[in-house]
């Protein structure tokens, strides 16, 4: 099972890839064949031997694949979609710091409200401070938006034609009551958010539609393939990994640095990152750097100007602890322990 479930995380980087467009023109495909499955993207190609037992577990009636989907937490990459569902403008990432001034407004007028709802404390990597930062300065925008969906639900609503998301995924808006698994009318009034605006609240498992037709086509997947709803990543890893018990842990090193530990309970405190568990009644509270991969990639460009596979060469051969050398990564303000976009 954990297996199946590294696959279909796989098979959604490869999928991400071809948000808006066909799978031949992002040069990516997927292929099931003698217990085989191929996952083919423009610059590397993985392939994975399944075993009976996974066989089934990735089968849908009509002898497809069932395809899951993930995004990043923390709300990240929303879709803004206008009255003929057509994409609005460019996604705001995750990274992008240029709510700061909502977020203190968030911090000075309903900070309790967002701790009780959100369980989390503001930040610019949330969707509501984003949300206010556009309709503040792109109103023209902000008066055609009639749908908000992250990232992996457009992909699917591409697929499916079906608006919803999961309620793990919901919890990054910092509109999500979180405590009592709805929409908050208070935090979305905060933010001036229509609820009608919001997709259907779903399980990961979920299914939300099967391929057919024309989107079947698009996307080189077999007719009558079940699309799951799908959550964010970071919860994935973690049940991938078999951490599904109090006490567990994780240690992520990927675009941002994340120390996620399994509890039956959020923490309270504004710089811990809380999000509920794939597993009834367990969350994944934990730590967040804001650039821990994302430093490599800036030292490739800056510094070091040769690819990858040639840095690691010399830097394989330091010791541990490189002689007390010291790398703080503020590259983009920082998460935790400082919340600070600066």
């Amino acid at each position: 099972m954990k297996k199946t479930l590294a696959m279909l995380m796989t098979a959604t980087m490869v999928l991400s890839m071809g948000v808006g467009a066909s799978a031949a023109e992002n040069g990516y495909s997927i292929s099931l064949q003698n217990n085989k499955l191929t996952l083919s993207g423009s610059e590397n190609t993985v392939t994975y031997q399944l075993e009976e037992d996974e066989i089934l577990l990735g089968q849908s009636a009509a002898g497809g694949i069932s395809v899951s989907f993930l995004d990043k937490e923390d709300g990240s990459k929303k879709v803004s979609l206008g009255e003929q569902k057509q994409v609005l403008r460019r996604a705001i990432l995750w990274t992008d710091q240029r709510s700061k001034e909502e977020v203190q407004e968030l911090k000075d007028t309903c900070l309790d409200t967002i701790m009780d709802q959100a369980v989390n404390a503001p930040t610019t990597v949330w969707t509501l401070p984003q949300l206010m930062w556009l309709r503040r300065h792109e109103p023209e925008i902000w008066g055609q938006i009639r749908y908000i969906l992250f990232a992996k639900d457009y992909l699917r609503f591409r697929m499916t034609g079906t608006m919803e998301t999961d309620t793990i995924d919901a919890e990054g808006s910092m509109f999500y009551d979180t405590r009592r698994e709805r929409w908050s009318e208070e935090l979305c009034a905060v933010g001036g958010i229509r609820k009608e605006w919001l997709p259907r609240l779903c399980r990961p498992t979920d299914v939300a539609g099967t391929m057919t037709g024309e989107r079947a086509a698009e996307f080189g997947l077999a007719e009558g393939t079940r699309v799951l709803v799908g959550t964010t990543d970071t919860v994935m890893e973690l049940f991938a990994a078999g951490n599904v018990e109090p006490g567990h842990a994780t240690v992520k090193l990927a675009t941002a640095g994340r120390i996620c530990i399994v509890t039956d309970h959020a923490l309270d405190s504004k710089f811990i990152f809380n999000y509920r568990h794939v597993v009834p009644g367990l969350w994944y509270p934990g730590t967040a750097t804001a650039s821990c991969a994302a430093s490599y990639r800036w030292y490739r460009d800056t510094i070091g100007r040769e690819p990858f596979a040639e840095l690691n060469v010399p830097a394989e051969k330091i010791a541990p602890g490189s002689d007390g050398l010291m790398f703080h990564p503020y590259l983009n303000g920082e998460l935790t322990p400082y919340n600070d976009p600066d």
